[in-house]
């Protein structure tokens, strides 16, 4: 399938799953603007984004859904529960007065160094970051143990993961208030959350 195809059929399949956009927490940068972001981020980390997440990322640059969607993981993740999916709750704002995803790397540089690229935001402030060396997607927990790992491969391509992303349905045993916390922006208290962690680890 054609590059320009699989970005359709992907933003397709999250648009339909998601029951649409938050269209106020869209961001309303232009492309240009959008790219021009893309690039300061590939000059950091010293090579290409893949240019599938930068197609849908732009389309979907700051927005939330409509409804809950996730993802199932492959790795077991202790704070989840058997067959439980790990909400993408939204897309960060690329630009500097969005959650300006750059700052987020220099400012984090011993946890996401040059390889790591933080796109999406999941439930709780973690996130969802792709690998620059391998394209793999991983999910990593922002709070965790010393003795935890923190990094949790999710899907092996961007396009892998996004297709694999599904509705998030309530049963019984899952907590309907807890899958309903979608978050506006990146938070203070996550910031400092990650900036203690980097301290307690010198």
């Amino acid at each position: 399938m054609k590059e320009k195809e699989l970005v359709q059929k992907i933003i397709s399949h999250i648009e339909e799953i998601s029951g649409g956009l938050y269209i106020l927490n869209q961001s309303n940068i232009k492309r240009a603007d959008f790219i021009k972001y893309i690039f300061d981020l590939e000059c950091y980390i010293g090579c290409k984004i893949n240019p599938i997440l930068v197609e849908v990322w732009n389309r979907f640059n700051g927005c939330s859904f409509n409804k809950n969607i996730g993802i199932k993981p492959d790795d077991r993740i202790p704070t989840l529960g058997d067959g439980e999916l790990i909400e993408l709750t939204r897309f960060f704002s690329i630009e500097s007065t969005g959650d300006d995803v750059l700052e987020m790397l220099r400012s984090n540089a011993d946890i996401f160094g040059k390889e790591y690229i933080p796109f999406a935001e999941a439930i709780e402030g973690d996130f969802f970051v792709l690998s620059s060396k391998g394209n793999g997607i991983y999910y990593v927990l922002h709070d965790f143990n010393e003795d935890e790992k923190c990094f949790h491969k999710v899907a092996d391509t961007i396009s892998d993961f996004f297709m694999a992303v599904q509705l998030m349905v309530a049963t019984e045993k899952i907590d309907n208030e807890k899958m309903r916390i979608v978050s506006s922006s990146l938070s203070s208290p996550l910031l400092s959350k990650l900036k203690k962690f980097k301290e307690n680890n010198k």
